[in-house]
Parts: structure tokens; sequence; C-alpha cells
């Protein structure tokens, strides 16, 4: 029987983990674009729990303090007491938000967490 035989099977999560992680990063993105702030928090706070311990010590410390930062808008935001004091509030936690959501995104590709540079044709998107 075919079964017979000894099967080894590795379960290698990076795939399934870098997946999770671009479906977090395109709906943080569409929330940018629609700039729904609720879906920005959440999905930034997402990525920030799944590459948390993949940076230095360092560079993670400047991440949290931006999140320490972001926390502190999002207070001064919900805390808003006109519609002009919630507009400046929300432009200043959006941009906040696109700021730590570019260093997410610059921290991921500098210890290659994605946008590889390998030599496997078969994860070629362009092959030039």
């Amino acid at each position: 029987m075919a079964y017979e035989q000894q099967v080894n099977t590795k379960w290698n999560i990076d795939d399934d983990r870098m997946q999770t992680l671009s479906n977090y990063m395109k709906v943080c993105e569409i929330a940018m674009v629609n700039w729904d702030l609720e879906k920005i928090h959440l999905f930034l706070n997402a990525m920030r729990r799944m590459i948390i311990g993949a940076h230095t010590k360092e560079k993670e410390e400047k991440l949290t303090n931006g999140f320490k930062e972001l926390e502190k808008l999002k207070r001064k935001l919900d805390l808003s007491k006109s519609d002009m004091e919630y507009h400046v509030n929300k432009s200043k936690y959006y941009n906040q938000a696109d700021k730590i959501y570019t260093y997410i995104n610059k921290l991921n590709i500098s210890i290659g967490m994605y946008f590889r540079k390998g030599y496997d044709p078969t994860k070629a998107a362009l092959e030039m």
C-alpha cells in the first residue's frame, strides 16, 4: 500500500504568517484610503503584535513609542469637544498612523519578511 511508507511532514508557519500579515496590510491600506480610523487602529495593532520580536530592540522601541503617540492621539480624538477639534485631531491621528504603517513596511523589508529576493522561479511574480 502507498501509505505504508514513512512520510515526514514538516509544517512551516512562515508562509501562513506572511499571508496573514499581507491580508492585514491590505485591509489597513483600504481603511487608510477610506479614512476608516477604527479599522486602521485595529489592523495596525494586529500588525504590531505579529512583528514584535522580529526586529532589534532599538527599532521595536521606536515602533512602541510611535504606538504610544498614536494612543494619545486616539484619546484626544475620542474626547474632541467640537467638530473643528475632531477634524484637527482626526488629521493628526491619521498622519501618525501613516507614519507607523510606513515604518512597519521599512522594518519588515529590511529583514526580508516580505519583498524577498531569491532565485526560486516558482515564487517570482515577474522574471526578466
